[in-house]
């Protein structure tokens, strides 16, 4: 972490590398929440089922997932993070100006799935240089967040203005948001490398060689990942089950509420990063869980059809505070625990375990869903996530 991050200089506590890699994740996140929340409901005119918006969510964290562990570990190897996260992001860049085209559920399922595929091999090794690039790690990891969920933020508040103001159709935003998504490129040739001379051509670790505390906590946040059901699903409850305010669209409501997610996540990130510098990651890692746990239990508990709309703000607000607390302080966990020589294919595994049990999530919760209903759904992941929390305080150091 030492001489190289320090090299960049220091902004608001952090490295210039953070700051940069943020703007990035900015504008991407501009790009793919104007797509983002709009999904769902595209998919449900072409004929989806709960379960197929789940998979749709899904397969995309499958894709991404199961490449987070090889690219971590090739940029180990190589130490070539820099350009393997540049790859990541055309992949995703490329792949979005297909998506409004789509003329099936499953045509929009494949394409997001390669899209989530870039994000699969720039994942491990973004984080690695952040992890690496100096500063305070949870603060670093916490305003990355913070910068990637302000993007969140403007592209879902374009899309809906988009929608409500000018009319458009949704084919129309979500191409808007997929030619956004290439200027995210510009600010990647200013990042410095973290890897390149101390790792290149070392063997890298295997399995085994990961620390027995690493692996316990994998474990533990793929236990969550197992509760942690996509977004689409939420979108969805309001879709089906809430009356929108003022007449408005369901559309535009839902996008509204998703809106009012992203705010509040970006907010919080930065703070929860912080605070997990000052008091430890597990105690803000097991807030994160805990919030979702009472997100979960607020949707189980609404009656379908009339589930008053400031309940589902103050839901919506509660779901964005929950990830805050937990996304990036759990990589800085995860980053915490790996070892040195092999912070790449370790932040790979963490990422690699935990999208596998998110992908498993939103088929299960779908499935749930479609069998028994949405409250069941929602219970589910409401228990299992407190027995998250449970063990991680529990059983972590």
């Amino acid at each position: 972490m030492g001489s190289r991050g320090q090299a960049n200089g220091v902004v608001l506590g952090v490295s210039l590398n953070v700051l940069l890699l943020g703007l990035v994740s900015f504008i991407t996140d501009v790009s793919s929440e104007m797509i983002h929340p709009i999904l769902p409901a595209f998919v449900e005119v072409m004929g989806a089922t709960a379960l197929a918006v789940g998979l749709v969510g899904g397969l995309g964290d499958l894709m991404q997932n199961v490449l987070k562990a090889p690219s971590g570990y090739l940029s180990d190897r190589t130490g070539r993070r820099k350009a393997l996260t540049a790859i990541g992001y055309g992949i995703s860049a490329v792949s979005k100006l297909f998506i409004p085209f789509s003329a099936s559920w499953p045509q929009v399922m494949a394409l997001r799935a390669i899209e989530r595929t870039g994000k699969g091999v720039r994942t491990a090794p973004r984080d690695a240089l952040i992890a690496e690039s100096g500063g305070k790690r949870g603060r670093a990891f916490g305003i990355h967040r913070a910068l990637d969920t302000l993007g969140a933020v403007v592209g879902s508040s374009l899309a809906l203005a988009l929608l409500f103001f000018l009319k458009l159709p949704m084919r129309d935003v979500m191409l808007y948001g997929a030619l956004v998504a290439f200027p995210a490129l510009l600010p990647l040739a200013f990042v410095r490398e973290t890897g390149a001379k101390g790792r290149a051509g070392q063997k890298g670790a295997g399995p085994r060689e990961l620390p027995p505390d690493f692996k316990l906590f994998v474990a533990i946040a793929s236990l969550f990942g197992l509760s942690n059901m996509t977004y689409m699903l939420f979108v969805l409850y309001v879709l089906e089950f809430v009356r929108p305010p003022w007449g408005l669209d369901p559309v535009v409501f839902a996008t509204a509420l998703y809106v009012a997610f992203n705010i509040s996540y970006a907010l919080l990130s930065a703070p929860g990063g912080s605070l997990s510098d000052r008091v430890g990651r597990k105690k803000v890692i097991a807030l994160g869980y805990a919030l979702f746990t009472l997100t979960c239990i607020g949707f189980a508990l609404e009656i379908p059809g009339k589930a008053p709309q400031l309940v589902m703000l103050a839901l919506f607000l509660t779901y964005g505070a929950s990830k805050a607390f937990f996304d990036g302080t759990q990589r800085a966990y995860a980053s915490d625990l790996a070892p040195e020589e092999a912070k790449g294919y370790a932040l790979g595994v963490f990422h690699t375990c935990v999208g596998l049990a998110n992908l498993a999530s939103g088929g299960l919760a779908g499935l749930i869903w479609d069998l028994m209903g949405a409250t069941w759904a929602f219970s589910f992941a409401a228990a299992l996530s407190a027995i998250s929390a449970v063990l991680l305080l529990a059983l972590c150091r």
